[in-house]
């Protein structure tokens, strides 16, 4: 299980891959009102072998940040 929170300006487009596989996404529209940064959430349950690689990137078209300092994390957690 892989649980991406983060706090994020607009536009942005987080990507989670196993592998070079997209398997989920979050967004934030270029549209939203708010001049500042909203917080998103995805929990994820991968079915993972020995050597796998799960990563998050940023594929937003035009640069974008994602707050740090314990505002966003990645964590995950093998269930069985």
């Amino acid at each position: 299980m892989f649980v991406v929170d983060s706090l994020s300006s607009k536009p942005a487009w987080l990507h989670i891959y196993l592998n070079k596989t997209k398997v989920a996404s979050l967004h934030v529209n270029v549209n939203h009102k708010a001049n500042s940064y909203v917080q998103m959430s995805r929990t994820v349950i991968l079915k993972l072998k020995k050597g796998d690689q799960v990563k998050i990137v940023n594929k937003a078209a035009v640069s974008t940040s994602v707050a740090h300092q314990g505002y966003s994390g990645f964590s995950g957690t093998k269930l069985y």
